[in-house]
């Protein structure tokens, strides 16, 4: 039987999903597809006895510089009726402290990863605002509804990546990250000419700082004209109004204002997505 959990929009793109760590702490925690290995704060590691092991993971993130993070093991972890034992989890404090936190954060205590699923195939169901893991059954339901399309799978010690072609109103093909962690649709800042985006144009949004690791960005923000679909799923062509360009170690990245207009499978066991074929 399919395993439903609820999901609720936090930040405008976040997913927070309701979630029981050790066995008896309820929290929220964000289930982010572009985070790699799941997450838990400092403070609730140290609430459920979550030590680090002494071994720690390094990641990168999309302009590429090198995160590392402690690692630890977590007796269990559990989304819904999904329960997960012996879980590889980073110790990250990636918030700000509690009390200065936006409301709707207030009680968020981690990041979790689909590879927390250990390649169960999902579903992200925007309409109906819930992550669906899929049984046999419904998984060939979908599979009848829809049309399948290659997913790549990345793993890099505990961290898993998944990846999808899209093709751009330019005729390109760009092979990007299921981020759910992202909002708008990222590319990378080579597809600008194709896609008519020019710096200092009209309409073209420049932004430069410096993140949180102390890296130093420039970012173009522009509306492209023309559809985005999934790589040979006509049904899933839609404008996706701004667009935000970097200079990144990906084609791009898809977030969750295109992934949540309809109900996107991924499959990672089977190495593909399934995507509706009704158009909206």
């Amino acid at each position: 039987m399919a395993d439903v959990v609820p999901f609720e929009l936090v930040g405008g793109h976040f997913l927070s999903v309701p979630a029981r760590v050790g066995g008896s702490t309820d929290v929220r925690l964000l289930f982010d597809t572009g985070i790699g290995i799941s997450v838990l704060s400092t403070a609730l590691a140290a609430a459920v006895g979550c030590r680090p092991t002494g071994e720690a993971f390094t990641g990168r993130r999309m302009s590429g510089q090198k995160v590392v993070v402690p690692l630890s093991r977590l007796g269990s972890l559990e989304l819904g009726p999904y329960r997960a034992s012996d879980v590889p989890v980073g110790i990250l404090d990636f918030l700000p402290p509690r009390a200065s936190r936006s409301a709707e954060f207030a009680e968020v205590e981690g990041i979790v990863s689909s590879g927390l699923l250990d390649g169960r195939p999902f579903t992200l169901d925007g309409p109906n605002r819930s992550i669906v893991l899929e049984d046999d059954r419904s998984i060939t339901d979908r599979l009848r509804n829809g049309t399948s399309i290659p997913l790549r799978v990345d793993r890099t010690g505990p961290a898993v990546d998944l990846f999808v072609d899209l093709d751009l109103p330019s005729g390109s093909r760009a092979t990007v990250e299921v981020d759910t962690g992202s909002g708008a649709l990222i590319l990378h800042s080579r597809y600008m000419p194709e896609l008519g985006v020019r710096p200092g144009a009209p309409g073209v949004r420049t932004v430069e700082g410096v993140d949180e690791t102390h890296h130093a960005f420039t970012r173009h923000f522009a509306r492209v004209a023309g559809p985005v679909r999934f790589s040979g799923v006509p049904a899933s062509a839609r404008e996706v109004g701004e667009v935000m360009f970097q200079e990144i170690i990906y084609d791009g990245l898809v977030g969750s204002s295109y992934l949540l207009e309809s109900a996107v499978t991924l499959d990672p066991r089977g190495s593909r997505a399934v995507v509706p074929t009704v158009a909206r």
